[in-house]
């Protein structure tokens, strides 16, 4: 009634206006048709707006990563290459000794070919760099191969000159000793009026001798000091100084007029023999040592072009390098930008869908909720049209808003029209109160009903209900007792327990009085202690149990 109610409250103008509305006899879906087709474009546009954020949020993931992530990590890749590449030239130009120099030149190479492999403007000089270095793999393995030999040359001739210096050092003073004695004679003779020519000639001779000696040593010393900072990076000139000094130690020695047999001076020719042996003739080192700084210098011209042109790129600032992604909506939204000459953004284009993702929402939700309006109002409609037409007088003018409307009143005004008045309906009650029928057939020999059927009729709610359920359970009560007593022979107490409270709670449904007692003695005799001895107790329970539940059967075929 409360429907029929809310229909009454309407407002007399609303139900007047709709009164003198035309009735379309028109099934309600078709009414409904062009809001559900609408309502089904809606979803799909939609779908298809979402479809297309999430394509374009992808895409400019993809235009991120490929665009300028890639390009910025080739570009800090390219840098770290550059700078390995300056430390490595530095190391090379700079560098003591020519032992690393293979695989300082092997890692350089390396480098340059990281730096071709890097998309960048300066793969032509790149290029230049990697010719270069690989034509100069030659002439660094000559560096390398020669420096120990050239070391060891230098240190032979460090040796011999400082040999050489020692030598000198002792003939020097051995010399000013006698110089000094021939002084003291000299001024002995003097004061003695004795002085010769020839202890003259022999004293300034002396003089003579020790002054080339010192001069010699002074030689000797800085000729020592040249060989001893002689290195990769002596330049030419100093090399030249250091050669015309080794010359002039062979002359200087040459022009010394000294005939001493001595221990000291035997020592000293000995020594300069050697060292002229190792520097000049024999092993040529001064020759050798020309050919390798020649050869390390001509290398490293090279090497200083490329590290002028390694310190410009370092100086220059770097530019950001975006690469062009192509894509769909990239490409379609850069020939809108061309064909109209506006500028939308990515960004702008997000905000785009987005606005319209939601227009498309709230205008769904206004169409879903359009639509429920129309389905209350024709269920208003229909209440209407069935308290007007229900009377008996309005029988033969259905008035109706719907096809199926149409179809249902015809039926709904039969069932307002009652197949017997209100006096043989109360008489009908009067027979069933005074003359209840029988809840089931009596017991036989007038005994007690096995259980009862009417507390039963009354769980199950029907007859038809009950007479189903009655052949169910006490099918199910003979399947519990079957499962009882294979559960004692296989002396699963538990399991037993499980059948015995199943068994109790259909006796509780069926208020079999004698079944629940029944179930009550199972229980205890399972609970007990003295189980083992209790077969026999067991043995008449079960046929107890057994005719109870064959004494339910029979009643329910009865009923």
């Amino acid at each position: 009634m409360s429907n029929t109610d809310n229909g009454a409250e309407k407002k007399p103008a609303e139900q007047e206006e709709w009164q003198t509305q035309p009735l379309i006899a028109k099934a309600l879906y078709r009414q409904l048709s062009t809001k559900l087709v609408t309502l089904l474009l809606t979803f799909i546009v939609v779908l298809t707006l979402i479809s297309t954020l999430f394509y374009q949020q992808s895409e400019r993931s993809r235009f991120l990563i490929e665009g300028e992530l890639i390009p910025l990590k080739q570009q800090f890749e390219q840098l770290q290459a550059l700078h390995k590449a300056a430390y490595l030239v530095n190391e090379l130009l700079f560098i003591d000794s020519g032992m690393n120099f293979v695989k300082l030149q092997t890692e350089l190479i390396a480098v340059n070919r990281q730096l071709l492999r890097l998309k960048s403007s300066n793969t032509h000089l790149y290029q230049q760099w990697l010719n270069a270095n690989k034509s100069a793999n030659d002439i660094v393995v000559r560096i390398q191969q020669t420096n120990e030999r050239n070391e060891q040359l230098k240190q032979s001739s460090i040796i011999q000159l400082q040999l050489m210096w020692f030598s000198v050092t002792q003939i020097i003073n051995k010399k000013t000793t006698q110089q000094e004695l021939l002084f003291k004679q000299l001024q002995a003779d003097k004061i003695n009026d004795k002085l010769t020519l020839s202890r003259a000639n022999a004293y300034v001779s002396a003089i003579s001798k020790l002054h080339h000696l010192q001069q010699l040593k002074s030689l000797l010393a800085e000729v020592l000091t040249r060989f001893e900072q002689l290195t990769i990076h002596t330049n030419i000139e100093n090399f030249d100084l250091l050669r015309l000094g080794v010359g002039q130690i062979i002359t200087q020695r040459s022009a010394l007029k000294i005939d001493d047999k001595t221990k000291a001076m035997v020592d000293f020719d000995q020594q300069i023999r050697t060292f002229e042996a190792i520097v000049l003739t024999e092993k040529m080192a001064l020759v050798k040592w020309h050919s390798y700084i020649r050869l390390i210098q001509n290398y490293q011209f090279d090497l200083t072009i490329q590290n002028n042109q390694l310190i410009k790129l370092l100086a220059e600032p770097q530019e950001k390098q975006a690469i062009h992604v192509s894509g769909v909506l990239n490409d379609w939204l850069i020939k809108i930008n061309d064909k109209f000459n506006v500028n939308v953004t990515q960004e702008a284009l997000s905000i785009t869908l987005l606005l319209a993702i939601i227009l498309s929402l709230l205008f769904l939700c206004y169409l879903l909720w359009f639509l429920r309006e129309q389905i209350k109002v024709a269920a208003q409609q229909s209440e209407l049209l069935i308290d007007k037409n229900i009377p008996a007088e309005n029988s033969g003018d259905v008035h109706a808003n719907g096809a199926k409307t149409l179809e249902v009143m015809p039926q709904v005004q039969s069932l307002a029209k009652p197949a017997h008045n209100e006096q043989a309906q109360a008489l009908l009650v009067y027979t069933q109160t005074t003359n209840p029928p029988l809840i089931g057939p009596p017991a036989k020999d007038n005994k007690e009903a096995v259980f009862d059927f009417g507390q039963f009729l009354h769980y199950q709610g029907s007859i038809e209900l009950a007479l189903f359920m009655l052949d169910d359970y006490t099918q199910g009560n003979h399947q519990q007792l079957d499962t009882l007593i294979d559960a004692i022979k296989a002396k699963d107490l538990d399991k037993a327990k499980e059948v015995i409270i199943d068994l109790q709670f259909n006796a509780k449904i069926l208020v079999a009085v004698e079944l629940a007692q029944l179930c009550s003695q199972w229980l205890t005799l399972l609970c007990g202690n003295d189980l083992p001895n209790s077969v026999k107790e067991m043995n008449v329970l079960v046929k107890e149990t057994r005719a109870a539940l064959t004494a339910i059967d029979n009643y329910a075929e009865s009923i």
